[in-house]
């Protein structure tokens, strides 16, 4: 893998460090007056005249095959009880740890769920709770937690699975035996996308392929534009009829034919907040999300944009960026931004009708220890977000209420799935957890 690192002359490295200290030096004067903090408090705002939400009739769905539950990665309305219970809980394998994160969703197809844990491992769990089988895909010679990342699709009886070890690969989703494996050039963080006979993965080294879903074979591979830091996660690709949304590490948003890889359009994600030093990373990591005719696609630096999915003409642009996919309903789109805030935003300018703060840091006082939130989804009627201290959270969608919580054991490590009225969640500690 290319190094993308920057690499800096001694000299100015010293002279920087020099006139740093010296600006350090001078003891800076305290100015008068009322102390007030950046950002407002973690409660909701909302204009005192909102448009009307009409929240689609909840559905009892039995497959929940990708992230988001569908190709386009846009969330269905699904039922789920108003005051959900932890039902069951079992262990899939490794979690968080110093060098290795959980990150990827569980998705659930033919009355099973399906999870990959930090270690290469695949877990297939029944409905009931009930471990069917556990898979390895740690390549022989490697250490488990070196790869972890990746993600898992099922679809028409596939069960394909990416990993942090750069490999693709299509399992048997009754026993989890090895029907291909796939060596790609780079690590794949992302859980890949199927449709029309082909599997669409994004791996890290900024490469985009298009893998045939009975063979395993390269169709097609895209190199984006550059080279750009990631995130310790990465955003999946979506896909609509032929076009698939391929997003870039370097902020490059580029639609393909999924079958052939010949581009259709690119476009370009760029900027973030003026006063983060991370917003100079472009990478994309809230996943594209195409509704209809429009694309939504954010970053972890502060920006998330709308764009035509015929064309790439770009519609909006806002200052907040998302590390999950948005969800659009109804004429508003919600999202967890950056800012650790729950948005409800216009889809058709942008602007924000209504910000519910979440908790931000495990340890504010020093701000360190950042809480994920993964999220939203639509699950009867209210929005649900999981996050990583531990709670599942409910909001009405109107308004941004907070309408309670209930306790995730471990918390949450990546975004829920939902499928006959329960919701499955991994937490950092690597287990499953079932909501009902």
């Amino acid at each position: 893998m290319a190094d993308s690192r920057r690499r800096f002359r001694p000299g100015l490295v010293a002279l920087a460090a020099a006139a740093f200290l010296a600006a350090c030096s001078e003891r800076e004067p305290i100015l008068p007056g009322e102390r007030e903090p950046v950002r407002p408090d973690a409660t909701a705002e909302a204009p005192e005249t909102l448009p009307a939400l009409r929240i689609p009739p909840a559905q009892v769905n039995t497959d929940w095959g990708h992230l988001n539950g569908s190709t386009e990665h846009l969330a269905p309305s699904v039922a789920l009880s108003a005051s959900p219970a932890l039902r069951w809980s079992v262990p899939i394998g490794e979690g968080d740890a110093r060098r290795q994160r959980l990150i990827s969703a569980p998705v659930v197809a033919g009355g099973a769920v399906y999870t990959l844990d930090a270690g290469g491992n695949v877990t297939a769990v029944a409905t009931d709770g009930q471990v069917r089988w556990r898979a390895s895909l740690a390549p022989a010679g490697e250490q488990p937690g070196e790869g972890f990342g990746g993600g898992i699709a099922a679809a028409d009886g596939a069960l394909v699975v990416t990993t942090g070890f750069g490999e693709a690969l299509r399992l048997d989703p009754v026993t989890g035996g090895v029907q291909w494996r796939t060596r790609l050039e780079g690590t794949v963080r992302a859980a890949p996308v199927l449709g029309d006979g082909i599997a669409v993965v994004m791996a890290r080294n900024n490469l985009g392929y298009g893998l045939n879903l009975d063979s395993g074979e390269i169709v097609w591979r895209l190199e984006g534009v550059g080279r750009g830091a990631g995130t310790i996660g990465a955003a999946s690709p979506a896909l609509r009829g032929p076009v698939a949304v391929m997003p870039f590490v370097t902020g490059e948003v580029r639609a393909v034919l999924a079958r052939s890889g010949l581009t259709v359009w690119t476009a370009a994600l760029t900027g973030g907040r003026r006063d983060l030093v991370r917003s100079i990373i472009s990478d994309i990591s809230g996943d594209p999300v195409i509704d209809f005719d429009i694309v939504y696609v954010g970053n972890q630096g502060g920006r998330m944009v709308a764009l035509d999915r015929r064309s790439g003409e770009r519609l909006w642009t806002l200052d907040e960026g998302s590390y999950s996919p948005a969800l659009p309903v109804d004429g508003s789109v919600f999202v967890v931004s950056d800012a650790a805030e729950l948005l409800r935003l216009n889809a058709a300018d942008g602007t924000v009708l209504w910000r519910t703060g979440l908790p931000e840091w495990e340890r504010p006082d020093r701000r360190r220890d950042a809480i994920p939130h993964f999220g939203p989804l639509l699950a009867g009627g209210r929005l649900v977000v999981a996050s990583g201290d531990g709670l599942l959270r409910f909001f009405d969608p109107a308004t941004g209420a907070d309408l309670g919580a209930v306790q995730i054991p471990g918390g949450a490590a990546a975004q829920p799935a939902i499928a006959g009225g329960v919701l499955y969640v991994v937490s950092r500690d690597g287990r499953l957890h079932a909501f009902q």
